[in-house]
């Protein structure tokens, strides 16, 4: 707290001595931490999320609310280039794999659907496949396919 604009800074973010303290030693001009620590952001906390290239603290929050770590969200956000929502949404129903997330979010909008489908043990591909077919439920085409039908043999069948 050496020159007199940097205390009048760090007194100007209403944060306690000890916690501007944790923010100075953490390497935060004061802008910055009354920034993160308004989203209620600890230091290392921030600190870990910036060496990762997040630097909103408004998003990073959203990223731990839905139970990712800093290295994690980089990897789903390089892979699975969707609104954040969704992406915690497809984590949020079991998928672990931005990847495949990413692929059944281009045959399915809506994640919990997506999950049916995986669950039971459709491809994004097939699943693509059985529902230009006509075949929308997952159970549905599950049990067609569990009969040993393809999605075109299905149809036929249906339309006999």
């Amino acid at each position: 707290f050496g020159d007199v604009f940097v205390r009048r800074a760090w007194k100007e973010t209403g944060l306690a001595p000890e916690e501007a303290g944790q923010w100075m030693s953490s390497g935060f001009s004061a802008a910055k931490a009354s920034l993160w620590a308004k989203w209620q952001i600890a230091p290392l906390d921030a600190s870990r999320w910036l060496l990762h290239n997040f630097d909103s603290p408004q998003e990073v929050k959203l990223w731990m609310r839905g139970g990712f770590e800093p290295q994690e969200a980089r990897v789903w956000a390089e892979r699975c280039p969707l609104p954040l929502e969704s992406v915690i949404q497809f984590r949020k129903v079991g998928f672990e794999d931005a990847d495949l997330a990413y692929r059944w979010s281009a045959v399915l909008q809506l994640p919990v659907e997506a999950a049916r489908w995986h669950e039971l043990g459709f491809t994004p591909d097939e699943t693509q496949e059985w529902r230009e077919l006509g075949f929308f439920e997952a159970h549905q085409a599950y049990d067609w396919k569990q009969r040993g039908f393809t999605p075109a043999s299905a149809l036929r069948e249906f339309n006999s």
